[in-house]
């Protein structure tokens, strides 16, 4: 475990303009200059399997009460309603919304549609959104701070950040 958090501390001592650091991972911020879909996120070798491993962790740990508890919700609070939003994008959704999140969460296969979606055919315009608000709300969106809001969204924030790392490595491990 100290190994893990001698990356995590390295990597938010890289920290610079151009990258946004959000649970040890370097994401790099959207350059208005330029023109090219690209967006780069370092990863190690031991991270991208890591993130592989908390990917399914994650759902797992996601229950029906969890499910039910997010879906009672009328207004939900600002965070979870992005955390949302984040699945709802990668899911494939275009212009997510409560509304569709709440019809996403009312699913009767929600959690085998989120075990099935497979991080390597994701599009990269989809994770770039992703990436973008992750990069907005990066001070706030981390699972231990949702985690005091809501533990079923904190949960689906883990499982987006590495799912989001998983699809940034997997092309390279």
């Amino acid at each position: 475990m100290a190994g893990k958090q001698d990356i995590a501390q390295s990597r938010m001592s890289r920290l610079q303009d151009k990258q946004i650091v959000i649970d040890g991972t370097a994401f790099a911020k959207e350059n208005e200059d330029s023109d090219t879909n690209d967006l780069e996120i370092e990863l190690t070798e031991e991270e991208f399997y890591y993130a592989v491993e908390m990917t399914e962790q994650s759902i797992k740990r996601l229950t029906k009460a969890h499910v039910i508890d997010l879906k009672s919700m009328i207004k939900p609070h600002n965070l979870v309603e992005k955390v949302l939003q984040m699945v709802c994008i990668l899911k494939g959704c275009i212009a997510p919304s409560w509304t569709l999140a709440r019809e996403m969460l009312n699913s009767m296969t929600f959690k085998l549609e989120l075990v099935l979606l497979d991080a390597t055919r994701v599009k990269p315009s989809l994770i770039k959104k992703v990436v973008k608000i992750l990069n907005k709300y990066h001070q706030y969106l981390t699972p231990n701070n949702i985690a005091k809001i809501n533990e079923g969204a904190s949960i689906l924030l883990a499982w987006v950040i590495n799912l989001v790392k998983w699809n940034a490595g997997h092309t390279r491990y």
